[in-house]
C-alpha cells in the first residue's frame, strides 16, 4: 500500500519541483498509521484493537498536510473533502466578531403551571420543618400541591386543639427521571421566611404561601425590618453619617455596623437586617443540636476587643479583654448620670456627632481559655489602663476606634504584641445560600503598614463597601487567625475569626520564630506616665472598583506594582505608580520631595527600584494626588519569591492632617520568566513526577503522572494514605496529568505528549478490555473515584499482591493494615473516611467533579493531534480523542450523581453544579461546532442547558452543594456568557470579586478563599487556615476575564484583578518544575505546602486566559501591559498618552506570558489567539477616535514547537463590538526572506480563522481592522 501511495504522489500534478515533497508527506501518513497500529499492540493492559475509535487514516491527522514553501501543494482530500489550492495565498479577510452566542435548543422549563399567588419556582427546594410528609402526600401537580398547602395552612389556623405549625412553603417533585419513585410527592413545610429563593435542585419545584395581601418582596422588607428589630433589641443605638452603630450594653463592644444608605445615594437601604459584623446573637443560624447562634456567653471576640503582650519590670504577660467572667465584670461596671451608655459615656462636641468613651478591663491569658487580673491592668495592680473610644466625625461622616494605654506605673511598659479583633461576618454555618447572599461578608487586610487597610465586601460583591483605616502612627502590621483562642466553633464553613496585629514582635519571637513575616516585626514602650494611642478609621466605598479613590479621599496613599504584584525576572516595563495625597498646591516642589523618600528592597538583590517621574493632579476632596512613577527592574528571584518593598513618605509630601512620616509597604513576588516556569514544569513531570510503565504497582497505576511531595529530595506521591491523592482521580489524584495535558495546548513537546497518550492508552481508558479495575475511567464512560483502593487480598502480606503492595507502597501497606477491617467488602469503619477505600467505593462514578479532568486529557490531546503540523499525538487519530471528550462530558450528566442515595444519571446530585475545570466543556463544544460534528454538538449542548436551567434558579452565586463555595463560578460564568446570559454571568463576577481583592499583595491579590483543603490534600494538614493561590484563584479568574473581555472591556480595575488571580498560580512553581497546591496563610508557616496536590487544576485556569493584555487602567494608571512589555509608548508618568482619549497612538507589545498564545489589544478591541506559533512580538497602531477602534497590528510569529510548520490565528473582538461590525485583513511576510502563506483551513464550521504556513523561525503577519489607510 506504501509503495501504492508514494508511486500515485509522485506522478501527482504539482507545482514546480516539489513531486518529492507530496511523496514525503504520503510516507509520513503511512508511518503515522504504522505507529498507531504499532502502538496499539504495545499497550500493556489492551491487545491490538482494544482501544475505541476507527481504524486510523492514511491523511496525516492534523489540520495541515503542506510544506513549508511559499506555493501550497495539492495533498489529498481530508475528511471534509477540501483539497489544497494549487496556488499560493498570501492575502486573507476574516471577519472580527465577538464569540457567537449559543441559540437554546430547549424551550426554558422555568415556568411553571401554577396561579400567581403559590411563588412557584422551578428546579428548587425550600428548607423548612416538614409539617405533612411527601410519601403521604401524592398530587398529580404544582399546582394541586400549592392548594394542599394552602388548605393546610387555613386547617391550622382554626385548630382548637394544640394548632400544628401552618404550611407556609410547599415543595413537589416533578421530574420524572430524577424523581423516580418519588415523582408527584407534595412535602408541605413551614419555614421562617418564604420570600427566600431556596436552594436550587434539579428535580423540585417549590413556592411560598404569603401573607394574605403581601407579594414576596413585601414580606422580604418586613421580615427584614423584624430581624433587624431583633439584632438591635439588645444593644444601644447610634448613627453616623453612612453607619448604623449598635454597642453592646454590657460591655460597649460593636456588635452593628449597618449601613444606612444604598450604595451611590442617600435613599434609606432596604437591607435593615444586614450588618458587617458577626451578630450577637442570630435565630436564624440553625446549629442543629446546638441550637442557634449566641455569641453573648463569655469567650467570644467583638469588635472593640483586644489582646497584648507586654513586659513590666522584667515579667511578660499575654492579656486580653476576652475570658472567663469579663461579660459579668464588664455589666458591673457601670457609669451613671445623664450621659451614661453601654457602661461607659456619650459625650457631644463639635468635631464630632458622638463620642463614646469606656475603660477596658484586661484578663489574664489569650482569650477564651483565659481569666482573672491581667497582672498588666491597673485592676491587677499592674500599670497600664486602656480606654476605648468610639465617635462619629462631623466632617467627613467615618466613624473613628480608638485605643488608649495609659501608663501609671514607674516604670516603662513594653509592648511587643498588640491585636484588634476583626469578627467580620463570614460565617457560612448553619446558613442557607440565600442567607450567605443577604447577611454575610467577607474581610480582607492589605498588611501595607501606614498605607495598609482592611477591606469587608458584601457576599454578594455589591457595595458599599467598609474600610478601615489606620490613623497617624497606627501601622497594619500582621493579621492572626484566632483559632482555639475564640469560641466560635471552627467549621470548614467558617474561615476563622481573625484579629489586626499593630505589633507582633512577640509573636515573631515565638511561635512564629521559623517563618518569613509579610512585615518587620515592630514593639513599642510607652514611658510612664505616658499613653500610646491606636485608631482606626471606618468609612464606605460605594463599591469595589472606587476602593482606591475612596481610600485616596480620605488621605491614605495607594501603591499599584504595574502590570501587578507578580513579577517575572524577564520584564523590562514594570513598574510602580504611587498617589499620595499631598499638602502641595504647586507641582514645582514635587520632584525635589519626591527624591527624598526612601525606598528600599528586601532582599535587595531582587529588584532595583529607581525615580522616574513626578507630577500633580486635582483631586474631589483632598485638594491634589502627587503621582510617583518608580521603575521597577527584576533581579535574581528568591527562593521563596518573596519580595518586601518598603517605603517611608516624608510628612511634606502628605496632607495636612499628618505631622509624621509614613511607612508604606507593598509585597511583590519575583519569579523566573513564565516560560522557564511552565518548561520545567512539564520537564519535571515528564521525568520525575511519571511512573513507567512497567513499575511494579498491585493497581495498575504506572504509565501515569503524580502528584509530587517536596520534602527531602523529593518523591512522587503514590502511597499516601487518602488515597484519592495517589489514585489518579478527584482534584489531588488528576491534577498533574491535567497541568501536563493543558500545557501542551500551547507549549507543546513531543516527549510529554507521548506518554500522556500511553497514559491514556494504558492506565486511563479500559476500552474493550476485561479488567474495569485496572483503568480509571470504564468502557461506559464511568470515572471511578480512585484507582487506588485496599481489599482483603492487599492486607495479607503473604499474598502476591500484599507482597506488591509493600513492595510499592510500603507506608500505605502500613496505614491500611492497621485500620482495614477484613471481611468487610464495603465500608472500613476503623478506617479514616480519606484512607484505604474499598474496592466498591473506589469504583464508584457518581462525582461529576472528576469528569472534566478525563475530558481535559483527551480534548489536548485532540489538539495536538489536529492543531499541531506535524502532528505531536500520533498513537490515535484527533477524532477518536475528540470523540472520548465529547463521551466524557456526556457522561457528566449520564453518571454524575448524589453521593448519599448513590442515584446518578439525569443531571441529580453533584451534576447539578458548577463543575472544577468545567469551562473545557465550552472548547469542546467550540471545537465540535468547528468540525461540523453538529450532533455531538447539540447533544452536549442540551444537557448544558438542562443543568443551566438549575443554576439559573439559584440566587447566589450559582452553583455549590454547600452554603458558599468558591470554585463553581469558572463554569458557569463561562456557559452564561455563551449563552448572552451577561447580567446573570455579572452576578458570578460580583460573587467572586467579594473575596477575591486587588490589593498589592501579591499572596492576596487575586486569590480564594479555601481554608480547609490542606486538611483534605496538604502534606501539613491543617484545617481553617486559608491557602494563598489555592486552584480556586486561578479558576476564578475565568469569569473575571470573560465578564471584561465580554462586558467591561473598559474596566481596567477588573482586568488587573483578573490578572492576580491567574498570574498567581505560576507562584507554585519551584525552580525545579515541581509545584505546590498553594502558600500557608497561617503567621507561623507563609511558605508553600510540599503536596503538589491539586495545582494542576489551578493551572488550567492559568493557562484559560494566559496571555498578553494591553488595557487602559483608567486616568491615572493609562496603559497596562499585563503579562507583557510595553514600549514605544513613552515613560510612565512622562510623555505617555491618556489612554482614556481618543487620540491616535502606537505601541510594541512584547508577551512575557508562559504560551504566547493569545493577545487582546484594546486599542482595537481585537483579541488574538494562535496555536502552532508563539506570539513573540506585536507592534500596534490605532487611529483617532475610540468608537471604530480601527488600525493595525504586526504580528511576529516563532513556531511553538520544534518543526511546527503552520499556526491556526483566531481573530475575535471584545463585548463592545457586535456581530458583524468589522472584519479585518491578513498579509502575511517573513522577515528570514523565506515565503509564507495562508493555507486552506480544513474546519468546516470554524469563523474568524486564519491559517498560516509558517516562514521558518519568524513569519510576520500584519493584520489591519477598519482602518482608512
Amino acid at each position: 500500500l506504501a509503495v501504492v501511495v508514494l508511486m500515485l504522489s509522485a506522478f501527482s500534478p504539482v507545482s514546480d519541483g516539489h513531486a518529492d515533497v507530496g511523496a514525503r508527506h504520503a510516507l509520513i501518513a503511512v508511518r503515522q498509521r504504522a505507529a498507531l497500529t504499532d502502538a496499539s499492540r504495545e499497550s500493556r493492559h489492551a491487545p491490538a484493537g482494544a482501544m475505541e475509535g476507527a481504524e486510523p487514516r492514511l491523511v496525516a491527522t492534523s489540520l495541515i498536510e503542506y510544506p513549508n514553501v511559499g506555493a501550497v501543494v495539492p495533498a489529498a482530500a481530508d475528511s471534509t473533502g477540501a483539497s489544497a489550492p494549487s496556488s499560493p495565498v498570501f492575502e486573507a479577510t476574516v471577519p472580527v466578531d465577538p464569540p457567537a452566542t449559543l441559540e437554546p435548543i430547549l424551550t426554558s422549563d422555568s415556568a411553571v403551571i401554577a396561579p400567581p399567588q403559590c411563588h412557584a419556582r422551578a428546579h428548587t427546594e425550600y428548607d423548612g420543618i416538614a409539617v405533612k410528609w411527601g410519601d403521604k402526600n401524592v398530587l398529580p401537580d404544582a399546582a394541586a400541591c400549592c392548594a394542599s398547602c394552602d388548605q393546610h395552612a387555613r386547617e391550622a389556623e382554626v385548630a382548637v386543639a394544640k394548632a400544628p405549625l401552618p404550611c407556609n412553603a410547599w415543595v413537589f417533585c416533578a421530574d420524572a427521571e430524577a424523581c423516580g419513585t418519588r415523582l408527584g410527592q407534595c412535602w408541605l413545610k413551614h419555614t421562617s421566611d418564604p420570600s427566600l429563593p431556596g436552594h436550587a435542585s434539579h428535580a423540585w419545584v417549590s413556592g411560598g404561601r404569603m401573607p394574605r395581601g403581601k407579594t414576596p418582596d413585601d414580606y422580604k422588607l418586613a421580615e427584614r425590618q423584624r430581624r433587624a428589630s431583633r439584632q438591635q433589641s439588645p444593644l444601644s443605638m447610634l448613627s453616623s453619617a453612612w453607619l448604623a452603630v449598635g454597642l453592646r450594653n454590657e460591655t460597649g463592644t460593636i456588635e452593628l455596623l449597618t449601613p444606612r444608605h444604598a450604595p451611590g445615594g442617600d435613599a434609606p437601604t432596604k437591607e435593615p437586617h444586614f450588618s458587617f459584623l458577626l451578630p450577637l446573637t442570630d435565630e436564624n443560624v440553625n446549629l442543629g443540636p446546638a441550637g442557634h447562634l449566641d455569641r453573648s456567653p463569655d469567650g467570644f471576640f467583638h469588635f472593640g476587643d483586644f489582646t497584648l503582650r507586654g513586659d513590666y519590670g522584667g515579667a511578660e504577660s499575654e492579656c486580653a479583654s476576652v475570658g472567663r467572667g469579663a461579660v459579668a465584670a464588664a455589666a458591673a461596671e457601670r457609669v451613671d448620670g445623664a450621659d451614661a451608655l453601654a457602661g461607659g459615656t456619650l459625650h457631644h462636641g463639635e468635631e464630632w456627632l458622638w463620642k463614646h468613651s469606656r475603660r477596658v478591663s484586661l484578663l489574664k491569658g489569650r482569650g477564651k481559655t483565659g481569666g482573672g487580673p491581667c497582672p498588666l491592668d491597673t485592676t491587677g495592680g499592674g500599670p497600664l489602663s486602656v480606654t476605648r473610644e468610639l465617635w462619629a466625625e462631623s466632617a467627613g461622616g467615618a466613624l473613628v476606634l480608638r485605643l488608649s494605654l495609659a501608663n501609671r506605673g514607674s516604670a516603662p511598659v513594653k509592648l511587643s504584641s498588640l491585636g484588634l479583633a476583626m469578627p467580620f461576618d463570614q460565617d457560612f454555618v448553619g446558613r442557607t445560600l440565600p442567607q450567605v447572599a443577604t447577611t454575610c461578608s467577607f474581610v480582607e487586610p492589605f498588611l501595607g503598614m501606614g498605607a495598609g487597610y482592611v477591606q469587608v465586601t458584601r457576599a454578594t460583591g455589591g457595595g458599599p463597601v467598609l474600610l478601615l483605616i489606620p490613623e497617624e502612627g497606627t501601622a497594619i502590621e500582621a493579621w492572626r487567625a484566632y483559632g482555639g483562642d475564640d469560641a466560635m466553633r471552627l467549621d470548614f464553613m467558617y474561615e476563622n475569626t481573625h484579629e489586626l496585629m499593630l505589633h507582633s514582635a512577640g509573636h515573631a519571637s515565638r511561635e512564629w520564630r521559623h517563618a518569613h513575616q509579610w512585615n518587620e516585626p515592630t514593639s513599642a514602650e510607652i514611658p510612664p506616665g505616658g499613653t500610646a494611642s491606636y485608631g482606626l478609621r471606618l468609612l464606605l466605598a460605594p463599591s469595589l472598583e472606587a476602593v482606591e479613590s475612596t481610600l485616596l479621599e480620605a488621605g491614605v496613599p495607594v501603591a499599584a506594582p504595574l502590570p501587578g504584584p507578580v513579577l517575572h525576572s524577564d520584564y523590562t516595563n514594570a513598574s510602580l505608580l504611587l498617589r499620595v495625597p499631598t499638602r502641595l498646591l504647586s507641582a514645582s516642589a514635587l520632584p525635589a520631595l519626591a527624591s527624598t523618600i526612601a525606598i528600599d528592597a528586601f532582599p535587595p538583590t531582587a529588584l532595583s527600584v529607581h525615580f522616574i517621574s513626578a507630577a500633580l493632579r486635582p483631586a474631589t476632596h483632598t485638594g491634589h494626588v502627587a503621582h510617583l512613577w518608580f521603575s521597577l527592574r527584576p533581579g535574581a528571584p528568591p527562593a521563596d519569591g518573596r519580595v518586601r518593598l518598603s517605603l517611608s513618605l516624608p510628612a511634606g509630601i502628605l496632607p495636612l492632617s499628618r505631622s509624621r512620616p509614613l511607612p508604606l509597604t507593598t509585597h511583590l513576588y519575583v519569579a523566573a520568566p513564565a516560560v522557564t516556569l511552565v518548561k520545567a514544569l512539564g520537564a519535571h513531570s515528564a521525568a520525575k513526577a511519571w511512573l513507567p510503565s512497567g513499575s511494579i504497582d498491585p493497581w495498575h497505576r504506572d504509565a501515569a503522572f503524580f502528584g509530587w511531595d517536596a520534602r527531602g529530595g523529593g518523591v512522587r506521591v503514590t502511597q499516601e494514605r487518602r488515597v484519592y491523592m495517589g489514585g489518579l482521580s478527584d482534584e489531588a489524584g488528576a491534577a498533574a496529568g491535567v497541568a501536563v495535558a493543558i500545557k501542551q495546548v500551547g507549549m507543546g513537546e513531543a516527549g510529554e505528549v507521548s506518554k500522556l497518550e500511553a497514559y491514556v492508552a494504558e492506565t486511563l481508558f479500559q476500552g474493550d478490555h476485561p479488567d474495569r479495575n485496572s483503568f480509571v475511567q470504564a468502557s461506559d464512560d464511568q470515572v471511578r473515584l480512585s484507582l487506588l483502593y485496599w481489599d482483603d487480598e492487599l492486607q495479607d502480606p503473604t499474598t502476591e499482591r500484599g507482597k506488591a503492595a509493600s513492595e510499592a507502597a510500603p507506608e500505605l501497606a502500613r496505614v491500611c493494615r492497621s485500620c482495614w477491617q477484613t471481611g468487610n467488602p464495603t465500608i472500613q469503619k476503623r478506617c479514616s473516611w480519606m484512607d484505604c477505600w474499598s474496592l466498591p467505593h473506589s469504583l464508584e462514578s457518581w462525582r461529576a467533579y472528576n469528569y472534566p479532568h478525563v475530558t481535559t486529557v483527551y480534548w489536548s490531546l485532540y489538539r495536538a493531534a489536529r492543531y499541531a503540523t506535524p502532528p505531536l499525538a500520533t498513537r490515535q487519530p484527533w477524532d477518536w480523542y475528540l470523540r472520548r471528550a465529547h463521551a466524557t462530558a456526556m457522561a457528566v450528566y449520564r453518571w454524575g450523581g448524589d453521593p448519599w442515595t448513590k442515584k446518578q444519571g439525569g443531571g441529580v446530585g453533584t451534576a447539578q453544579w458548577g463543575l472544577m475545570v468545567g469551562s473545557i466543556f465550552e472548547l469542546l463544544l467550540t471545537d465540535l461546532e468547528r468540525e461540523g460534528w453538529g450532533e455531538e454538538a447539540a447533544a452536549l449542548q442540551e444537557v448544558t442547558e438542562r443543568r443551566m436551567h438549575v443554576w439559573l434558579r439559584m440566587p447566589f452565586p450559582y452553583g455549590s452543594e454547600f452554603a458558599w463555595d468558591s470554585t463553581g463560578h469558572e463554569e458557569i460564568a463561562t456557559w452564561l456568557m455563551r449563552f448572552g446570559k451577561g447580567e446573570e454571568a455579572k452576578q458570578v463576577k460580583d460573587a467572586v470579586t467579594a473575596y477575591a481583592s486587588a490589593s498589592p499583595h501579591w499572596a492576596y491579590c487575586g486569590s480564594a478563599r479555601r481554608w480547609w483543603d490542606f486538611t483534605i490534600n496538604g502534606a501539613t494538614p491543617r484545617g481553617n487556615e486559608r491557602v494563598f493561590h489555592h486552584y480556586a484563584a486561578a479558576l476564578n479568574s475565568v469569569p473575571l476575564y470573560a465578564l471584561a473581555l465580554g462586558r467591561e472591556p473598559f474596566n481596567g480595575w477588573l482586568w488587573r484583578l483578573a490578572a492576580c488571580a491567574s498570574g498567581g498560580s505560576l507562584t507554585n512553581v519551584r525552580g525545579d518544575g515541581s509545584a505546590s497546591m498553594g502558600v500557608h496563610a497561617g503567621n507561623d508557616m507563609l511558605t508553600r505546602d510540599d503536596y503538589s496536590a491539586d495545582f494542576g487544576v489551578g493551572f488550567y485556569g492559568h493557562w484559560r486566559n494566559a496571555g498578553a493584555h494591553l488595557v487602559c487602567g483608567g486616568a491615572d494608571l493609562g496603559w497596562i501591559c499585563l503579562a507583557c512589555d510595553l514600549t514605544r509608548l513613552g515613560t510612565p508618568g512622562v510623555g505617555r498618552p491618556d489612554c482614556g482619549s481618543s487620540t491616535a497612538g502606537e505601541a510594541r507589545v512584547v508577551p512575557r506570558d508562559a504560551f504566547g498564545r493569545r493577545a487582546y489589544l484594546q486599542p482595537l478591541g481585537l483579541l488574538l489567539v494562535s496555536d502552532g506559533a508563539r506570539i513573540a512580538q506585536l507592534d500596534v497602531r490605532w487611529d483617532a477616535g475610540q468608537t471604530a477602534r480601527a488600525g493595525s497590528v504586526t504580528v511576529r510569529l516563532l513556531p511553538a514547537f520544534a518543526g511546527s510548520t503552520h499556526a491556526l490565528l483566531s481573530l475575535s473582538a471584545d463585548g463592545a463590538h457586535a456581530s458583524g461590525q468589522r472584519a479585518a485583513t491578513l498579509r502575511c511576510s517573513a522577515a528570514t526572506g523565506q515565503p509564507c502563506a495562508f493555507a486552506p483551513l480544513r474546519l468546516p464550521g470554524a469563523v474568524g480563522l486564519v491559517n498560516v504556513s509558517l516562514a521558518g523561525d519568524e513569519t510576520e503577519v500584519r493584520i489591519q481592522l477598519g482602518s482608512t489607510e
